[in-house]
């Protein structure tokens, strides 16, 4: 054990931490969306927490898988697919889309995202 403090498991805390969350935002009406990587325990976790939430459909998790086997190649052509299909959505043409801030960028996504999944 270390000196101070205490070893604790990693699946524990991801759980702990969603209910940490959960004490911050559980209150809110506002439709919430958590987007997490593939971890298991991860989507475990707030898929308990927020169970009432998901069932009620207030509460979305999108886990995001990557392709960590693909080529450079292949992620380029990932990419070059999704900007086309963000144009198909968006209306924007891609010479509108690429001088736009990433900031911007993310928010225009992040919109097209929640329009997916309402």
């Amino acid at each position: 054990m270390p000196a101070t403090g205490r070893m604790l498991r990693y699946d524990m805390m991801q759980f702990a931490y969603a209910m940490r969350l959960r004490d911050y935002i559980g209150d809110t009406d506002a439709p919430l969306i958590f987007v997490m990587d593939g971890d298991a325990g991860l989507k475990q976790s707030f898929a308990t927490v927020f169970q009432p939430e998901v069932s009620a459909g207030r509460v979305h998790l999108a886990v995001i898988d990557f392709g960590k086997a693909m080529t450079n190649d292949m992620r380029n052509f990932v990419v070059a697919e999704s900007r086309t299909d963000l144009c198909a959505s968006t209306g924007l043409a891609p010479a509108e889309l690429n001088p736009v801030p990433a900031n911007v960028h993310a928010g225009i996504v992040d919109k097209e995202v929640a329009v997916h999944l309402a």
